[in-house]
C-alpha cells in the first residue's frame, strides 16, 4: 500500500476499534474490567501503529497475555480483543521472512485429487460422529424424521402433516432414510455426505479457482470440519444440507465457463427449496455476476434466474396439481414471513456464540477468531485498494449476507450460524499477511494434536460400535416396549412430542402439525387453518376424541403442559390420568442418556388406552 492507502487503513481501523468500543456492553462485555483491558490493548495498537512497530506490537502482546496467565485471569475477553487487534493491525514483520521461506518449502507439497478427497472422506467421519452416542441433540431432528416417512406412505410433504421447512429437505431426508434401511444410527453417518461435500468443493475452489496448495487447500478443509464438531453442528440440520448445494453454487460462480450460470441458478434454486433463508445469498450471487468482466451480465443475469426459477417451478407445479399449492406457498413463502424479526440482543447472542468455540476448546476458538477479524482487515482493503480482487469483493459480501441470515430471524440460534462458520472458515484463502498466516499455520498445527486427535479417537470408537450405540437409544427401547401392548401395527399415536417414537413405530403423529413448538402458534395455525383449509383450530382436541391408542406429551415439574398451547384448545396433558390412559412412567434418567442437552424440567408422558 502507498502512503495515502495507510492513512485510510489506520484511520479506518481506529474507527473501527473505537465503535467496537462502544459496543462492548451490546456484547455482553459490560465489566469496568473488561473495558478497561481493551483500552490498554487499544493503547498498545494506537502507538505501536503510529510508529509501525510491529516487534513492539507482538511483545507487548505477548507480555500482556503472559502477566494474565501468571494471575489465572486469561479468559475468552482477553483472546478476543487481542486477535481483534492483531489481526487489523497494518504491519508485518520482516524478520521472520526466512522462516516464512522455510516453511513454503516444508508444506510446498501437492496431493493428489483422489488422495486428497480420500482424506477430506476419513476426516469427515472422523470429526462429525463424536456424539452419536447420543440419541438425541435437537429435538428438529425428530420433526425431520416424521415428515420423511410420510414419502414412504405415499404422501409429499404438508398432504398429511406440516413441518415449516421447504419440500426438498424431506424428500432429501426419505432417500437418506432409505439408503439407511430407517436405522437411525446409519441415517446420522450418512447425512454426513452433505458436510463431505461441502468440504470437498472448499477444497477444489482453492485448488482449482485459486490456484493454491494443498497444503493451505487441506488446511482451510479441516478448520471447517473443526468448527463442526461441535455438539450443535453435528445435527442433521437443513442449513448442513442446503449448505452443499449453495457451496456448488458458489464454485460455479467462481468458474470461466459461461454456460454454467444456469446451473449455478439450479444449485442454488435447490439450496433455497431445502432452507428458505438462503434466498438472501441472491444478491451476493447477482453481484458476483456484475463484477465478472469475462461474461455479459444481463444474459448471464437471465441464465442464473432461468436455473433458479426452473426449480422452483417444477416443486409448485407438483403441489399445484395434487391441489397442494395453497400450502406450498404459504409454507414458503407467508410463514417464513411472519417468523421474520430482529433481537434486540443480536450482539450478545454473536458474543454467546463466539464464547461457545472457546469453550469447546481454547485453541480452536482462537482459530476462529484469527479467521474472524481478519475479514475485517480484508473488508478495509477493498475499500482503501483500487486495484478491485473480484474474488474478495464477493467473498465479503456472502459473509456479510450469512451475519445477515442470523440477525433476520432473531433467535440466536446455533444453526443459524452454519454458513457463517463456512464462510469464516475460506477466509484462509484470501489472507496475505505473513504474520496471520504464520500464527494460524502454528495454532492449526497443536490443534491437531491437542484437540483433533482425540476427536478423531472419540468417532472412530463409535462408528466401530455403531450396533450398539443404536441398541442402546432409549427411545427406541421404549418404543419396543409399546408395540408389544399390541398385537398388530394397526394401532394410532398421537405424538404431540417426543416424535421420535412415532418414527420408531413407523406411524404418523396424527396431527397435521409435527413440530412441538407450533401447536402454541396463533399465526401459524391462522395461516394452516384459514388459508389452506387443511386444519381446524381444535385439531389437538379432535384428535384426543378420536382416542388414539397411545399418546407422548411433556410436562414440567409442577405437572402443567410443557409446551404451550393456543388458547382455544382444551388438552391438558395432565387430564390424560383422569382418561381411560395408562401412564408409562419415563425416568428421567433415560433422557440424560440420551439427550446431549438434557433438559432436567421436561418430563416426557407416555400414555397408553386401557382395553376394555
Amino acid at each position: 500500500m502507498n502512503l495515502t492507502q495507510n492513512k485510510q487503513f489506520f484511520f479506518l481501523t481506529n474507527l473501527i476499534a473505537v465503535i467496537f468500543y462502544f459496543l462492548l456492553s451490546n456484547f455482553g462485555f459490560t465489566d469496568a474490567q473488561n473495558k478497561t483491558n481493551y483500552l490498554i490493548l487499544f493503547i498498545i495498537f494506537l502507538i505501536c501503529s503510529l510508529r509501525n512497530n510491529t516487534s513492539v506490537f507482538l511483545i507487548l502482546n505477548i507480555g500482556v497475555a503472559t502477566y494474565f496467565q501468571l494471575i489465572n485471569s486469561y479468559d475468552f475477553s482477553i483472546m478476543f480483543f487481542q486477535i481483534f487487534f492483531c489481526c487489523i493491525f497494518i504491519g508485518d514483520i520482516k524478520i521472520i521472512d526466512s522462516f516464512i521461506v522455510k516453511f513454503k518449502k516444508i508444506v510446498n507439497f501437492e496431493l493428489g485429487t483422489y488422495s486428497a478427497i480420500l482424506l477430506l472422506f476419513v476426516g469427515t467421519l472422523m470429526t462429525q460422529n463424536k456424539f452419536l452416542q447420543y440419541e438425541i441433540i435437537d429435538f428438529d431432528v425428530s420433526t425431520f424424521l416424521v415428515m420423511a416417512r410420510e414419502l414412504s406412505d405415499g404422501y409429499l410433504p404438508y398432504e398429511r402433516q406440516w413441518e415449516s421447512h421447504p419440500p426438498l429437505l424431506h424428500i432429501f431426508n426419505y432417500l437418506i432414510l432409505n439408503m439407511s434401511n430407517h436405522n437411525f444410527v446409519i441415517y446420522k453417518i450418512l447425512f454426513d455426505i452433505f458436510t463431505f461435500s461441502s468440504t470437498a468443493l472448499i477444497y477444489f475452489l482453492a485448488v482449482k479457482r485459486f490456484k493454491l496448495n494443498s497444503w493451505k487447500s487441506l488446511a482451510t478443509c479441516f478448520l471447517f470440519l473443526l468448527f463442526l464438531s461441535q455438539p450443535w453442528a453435528s445435527v442433521e440440520y437443513s442449513e448442513a444440507m442446503s449448505l452443499s448445494f449453495l457451496v456448488a453454487a458458489y464454485y460455479l460462480l467462481f468458474g470461466d465457463n459461461k454456460t454454467s450460470f444456469f446451473l449455478t441458478g439450479i444449485l442454488f434454486g435447490i439450496s433455497t427449496l431445502i432452507n428458505t433463508g438462503v434466498i438472501i445469498f441472491f444478491v451476493a450471487f447477482i453481484l458476483g455476476i456484475s463484477l465478472n468482466k469475462n461474461v455479459v451480465f444481463k444474459k448471464s443475469f437471465l441464465q442464473f434466474s432461468a436455473g433458479l426459477s426452473i426449480i422452483h417451478l417444477i416443486m409448485f407445479l407438483i403441489y399445484f396439481f395434487k391441489g397442494l399449492g395453497s400450502i406450498y406457498i404459504a409454507t414458503l413463502i407467508k410463514v417464513p414471513l411472519g417468523y421474520a424479526g430482529t433481537d434486540d440482543y443480536f450482539f450478545y447472542s454473536l458474543r454467546v456464540f463466539f464464547e461457545s468455540i472457546y469453550t469447546t476448546n481454547s485453541l480452536l476458538g482462537m482459530s476462529f477468531f484469527i479467521l474472524l477479524f481478519s475479514n475485517i482487515k480484508l473488508f478495509i482493503s477493498t475499500l482503501v485498494d483500487k486495484n478491485l480482487k473480484v474474488n474478495l469483493v464477493n467473498h465479503i459480501a456472502f459473509l456479510s449476507l450469512s451475519v445477515l441470515f442470523i440477525y433476520l430471524p432473531g433467535k440466536g440460534y446455533y444453526h443459524h450460524f452454519y454458513y457463517f462458520l463456512f464462510f469464516i472458515s475460506i477466509t484462509l484463502l484470501f489472507l496475505d499477511s505473513q504474520i496471520i498466516k504464520v500464527g494460524l499455520s502454528t495454532v492449526t498445527i497443536f490443534l491437531v494434536f491437542l484437540y483433533a486427535i482425540p476427536l478423531f479417537t472419540s468417532s472412530f470408537t463409535n462408528l466401530l460400535n455403531s450396533n450398539e450405540i443404536y441398541s442402546s437409544y432409549p427411545t427406541r427401547s421404549i418404543a419396543f416396549e409399546i408395540e408389544k401392548n399390541f398385537k398388530d401395527s394397526d394401532f394410532k399415536i398421537l405424538a404431540i412430542d417426543n416424535l421420535l417414537l412415532a418414527f420408531y413405530l413407523n406411524k404418523p403423529t396424527e396431527t397435521y402439525i409435527t413440530h412441538p413448538t407450533n401447536h402454541g402458534d396463533e399465526y401459524l395455525i391462522e395461516i394452516l387453518s384459514k388459508d389452506t383449509n387443511k386444519l381446524s383450530s381444535n385439531y389437538l382436541d379432535l384428535a384426543i376424541e378420536s382416542k388414539p391408542d397411545v399418546i407422548s406429551c411433556s410436562v414440567n415439574e409442577n405437572w402443567t403442559d410443557y409446551y404451550e398451547f393456543t388458547e382455544s384448545t382444551i388438552f391438558k396433558c395432565e387430564n390424560l390420568k383422569k382418561e381411560a390412559y395408562e401412564l408409562i412412567s419415563l425416568s428421567q434418567d433415560l433422557g440424560k442418556k440420551g439427550n446431549y442437552y438434557f433438559n432436567p424440567s421436561k418430563y416426557g408422558q407416555v400414555f397408553l388406552k386401557i382395553s376394555n
